[in-house]
């Protein structure tokens, strides 16, 4: 057997298997059935993260299908690759729709959900029907899984994957369905600013702690000479947040002298932040399960900006909109 694919029973027959063998391979642990004529080897089942066992989850439940369906919700995020954050909970079953309007149906294995499903929010992808990426988004927003479905929606129109008129008119095809409500709220808070899964929950935190930025990805100048690219900015108290900021620099495999370079780099960078009078604030990946520090480091900020001279730097310029990064 093909060791990190699915394999399936009339396949494996026509290369000389019986059923005998393959009952006796699942007996010692040598293959897993994922459900009824599906196998795949144990061994790489074991060695898959999530996304890969569910991966094989799709492939075996697609083959399974008796009537078209399409895969959907985060079954379907996981075969577009769309980022999936905290999100393993919800791997446990694939997920499916046929467009419909009664209750679906469910078992251990799989989801099927009946909602309307127009037929240009179905795609084809590596030859599996999908819902698209704005209403696979929409649709996770539904399941009440708020803050991944904003990180899913962030990246997508960071990346010129979809566009807003694109998951509002997957909310249409939703209204007056469950979950329609929380869908649009999730809809609401996306921004095409935010550049990673941490910008996004790092700005939802932010909002939620009372400490919204007034702008995303502001470009700093003084004199017209550019200084830099921030995160976020309140612009009407001189503070500048920065989610990670050696992200911007940072680079899988890089030498020590590299890596060097790059907190040179760095720190010259704040230099010239602060030189302008600006309050940076820094916040990293474990600051946002700890709430009170960002609110710390934020009142002492302010208590800066309070007792010092305004910043300089230049107002923003119209050239300066952001714009999605390029398919």
């Amino acid at each position: 057997m093909t060791p990190t694919k699915v394999q399936f029973r009339r396949d494996l027959l026509g290369l000389g298997y019986t059923d005998h063998r393959l009952g006796s391979m699942c007996e010692r642990d040598q293959v897993t059935r994922l459900r009824r004529g599906a196998y795949v080897s144990t061994d790489a089942l074991g060695q898959a993260d999530a996304l890969e066992r569910h991966r094989l989850q799709i492939t075996a439940a697609v083959h399974d299908l008796r009537r078209p369906a399409a895969v959907s919700h985060v079954s379907a995020a996981v075969v577009l690759g769309l980022p999936l954050w905290n999100a393993d909970g919800a791997l446990v079953r694939v997920h499916m729709t046929r467009s419909g309007s009664g209750n679906g149906n469910s078992n251990v294995r799989k989801i099927m959900h009946s909602v309307p499903l127009p037929d240009d929010q179905v795609i084809e992808f590596d030859g599996i029907s999908v819902t698209s990426a704005a209403r696979t988004i929409v649709d996770i927003a539904g399941m009440g899984l708020f803050e991944q479905a904003v990180c899913m929606g962030d990246h997508a129109l960071n990346n010129a994957l979809i566009s807003v008129d694109d998951l509002d008119t997957a909310l249409g095809s939703l209204r007056g369905c469950k979950g329609a409500a929380q869908a649009r709220a999730a809809v609401r808070a996306m921004d095409l600013r935010s550049e990673s899964v941490g910008e996004t929950r790092c700005r939802l935190l932010l909002t939620r702690l009372g400490l919204a930025p007034t702008s995303l990805q502001r470009v700093v100048r003084y004199e017209g000479k550019y200084i830099a690219r921030v995160d976020f900015s309140h612009d009407d108290e001189g503070i500048v947040g920065e989610f990670d900021g050696m992200v911007k620099y940072r680079l899988h495999g890089q030498t020590g002298e590299a890596q060097s370079r790059a907190l040179a780099d760095e720190k010259a960078r704040e230099e010239r932040l602060t030189s302008l009078g600006l309050k940076v604030v820094r916040i990293v990946w474990k600051d946002l399960v700890d709430p009170d520090a960002i609110v710390g480091r934020y009142s002492r900020a302010r208590t800066l900006a309070r007792n010092s001279p305004p910043p300089l730097w230049d107002p923003p310029r119209q050239s300066d909109v952001y714009l999605p990064r390029p398919r």
